[in-house]
């Protein structure tokens, strides 16, 4: 995901409001945040905590398919967990459990052509990846009435755009060399490597 759509979305949210990173990680995408908005209370979950996750992030081990602790939020995004997982219905429907009403859902997740990138973008070259999702599969997770029981999330946008990951991969790199791995990329139709489904509870 463009770090830009996080931020539009960021500064909409609530002073002091609440954001949960469900597989936080290190927590970098929280370190781009509190630079634009130090108001917001920071909170992570994963299947285990890594040392150089942010103090200021309140975390808990759990998994995005059993929320089972904190209270509700404002805004909550997934990137890149979501091909992981057994059930990804019941994920989408924790995360609705746990937004407020009329809170926002962002999850990221690796396209089908990332099954044809080179190595070290290949998405087989995570053991632990099930499946690569479409924009139709994405639109489908907010959709399903079966896993929401009726509940409702109106879905804002779903888009392929880049990988949140490549943007920290290349944040290094000199501008010209960025433009260059972009341009090529591109030309190859492997720039947009993730499909990212924007969406907001209403009932």
């Amino acid at each position: 995901m463009k770090l830009s759509t996080l931020i539009k979305i960021i500064k909409r949210i609530p002073r002091n409001g609440k954001v949960l990173d469900a597989g936080v990680g290190s927590g970098r995408l929280f370190i781009e945040i509190k630079k634009r908005r130090p108001d917001i209370e920071c909170y992570g979950i994963d299947i285990y905590q890594r040392p150089e996750l942010p103090k200021f992030v309140k975390f808990r081990k759990a998994s995005v398919e059993n929320i089972h602790c904190f209270d509700k939020f404002d805004l909550i995004f997934s990137m890149h967990v979501f091909e992981h997982l057994q059930d990804p219905l019941k994920g989408v429907s924790e995360i609705y459990k746990k937004l407020k009403k009329g809170g926002i859902a962002i999850i990221e997740c690796p396209r089908w052509v990332t099954l044809f990138t080179p190595i070290g973008f290949n998405f087989n070259d995570n053991p632990t990846h099930i499946r690569p999702f479409t924009r139709k599969s994405m639109r489908f997770l907010f959709d399903n009435d079966v896993s929401l029981a009726g509940r409702k999330f109106r879905v804002i946008k779903i888009e392929n755009q880049p990988s949140y990951q490549l943007y920290f991969r290349l944040k290094s790199e000199p501008e010209g060399i960025t433009r260059l791995i972009r341009k090529i990329l591109a030309a190859m139709g492997l720039w947009n490597t993730s499909v990212v489904g924007i969406a907001k509870k209403i009932g």
